[in-house]
């Protein structure tokens, strides 16, 4: 004998745990709709089973009635679980598992969707966030349809009419007039904030107390700015922790003396720095040269009457 229809989604659900590649998954599923979701177990324990199915109830609403097997939901907490909760919970008959044939029947299902995502290497949620919108044979629509009133977005291109519900337009009205309000009452005791132009000097709040010389870069969207620090990084900072500075431009700092030293150095003398780095340095010691051009170099003797006085040659030798 068959449960009779329930008269509206999430009235009435069952329940069930099955287990795949040693995994175990809870699966509740709508006796309306046939909407069904999985949940993956860390034990078979009733306190994971109604961890779970408390997140469900949060979500789609408490049900009227729930169906199940005995085993762990017969045990004294789930009763207590099902009382707090206020919700008429219903077993099968043991070794009779046909009882609770939606249950039994979303199970195959979820498994077999597992079973082909896994062999695709597609993930298993999405292969069921895509059964979720498939048109049910016997009732026409999905069940996402039939459990929210409107079509999930999937992966498959779909127009917006679709996805949204007869509410939705006018609860865009109400909390665009409400956001207006808002910002009129704000606005009422507030000044617009100047913005700020790429290479403008400024000063950008790093940390509580720090207000960091800095530079605009770039200009991003929402009020936002990226903005260049004297050592060369950038930071992404809103409006609100970037002042007005009328300082002059900062000087980007070099990260090390050395790289310093090698921009200011001509070519081939960091190429000879790099060739011997690392190792012992030595001055090169003075060419020796010749007497006669040390001679020739020294400026003659004049005496005080302006005679030139002349080395006799044999000093040359």
């Amino acid at each position: 004998m068959s449960h009779p229809a329930p008269s509206r989604p999430w009235e009435k659900v069952g329940t069930d745990i099955f287990t795949f590649h040693g995994q175990d998954y809870l699966v509740t599923v709508c006796y309306l709709s046939g909407y069904m979701e999985v949940d993956r177990l860390s034990s078979k324990k009733v306190h994971d089973v109604t961890y779970a199915l408390r997140q469900q109830f949060s979500r789609h609403g408490i049900p009227l009635q729930l169906v199940s097997d005995n085993s762990p939901f017969g045990a004294a907490e789930f009763k207590a679980f099902a009382e707090r909760w206020e919700f008429e919970h219903i077993t099968s008959s043991p070794r009779f598992p046909a009882s609770n044939g939606r249950a039994e029947i979303a199970v195959k299902t979820a498994k077999r969707l597992m079973i082909k995502a896994k062999e695709s290497g597609e993930d298993p949620l999405l292969a069921l966030l895509d059964w979720r919108n498939t048109p049910a044979e016997q009732l026409g629509p999905s069940p996402a349809q039939l459990m929210f009133g409107r079509r999930t977005r999937t992966r498959l291109p779909i127009a917006d009419t679709l996805l949204s519900t007869r509410s939705a337009a006018a609860a865009q009205e109400a909390l665009t007039e409400a956001k207006r309000r808002q910002a009129a009452y704000y606005n009422r005791g507030t000044k617009e904030r100047p913005a700020f132009s790429v290479g403008q000097t400024v000063r950008m709040r790093h940390d509580d107390n720090d207000w960091r010389k800095a530079e605009v870069s770039r200009v991003l969207p929402h009020r936002s700015y990226e903005v260049r620090l004297e050592d060369g990084t950038t930071r992404r900072r809103t409006s609100r922790h970037v002042r007005f500075s009328s300082e002059p431009p900062i000087v980007i700092r070099s990260d090390s003396c050395d790289d310093t030293a090698a921009v200011n150095q001509p070519t081939s003398a960091v190429a000879n720095n790099q060739q011997h780095r690392g190792t012992r340095r030595h001055r090169p010691e003075p060419a020796i040269r010749p007497a006669d051009e040390l001679i020739a170099d020294k400026p003659p003797t004049v005496t005080r009457a302006g005679r030139v006085i002349k080395t006799p040659a044999r000093f040359n030798e």
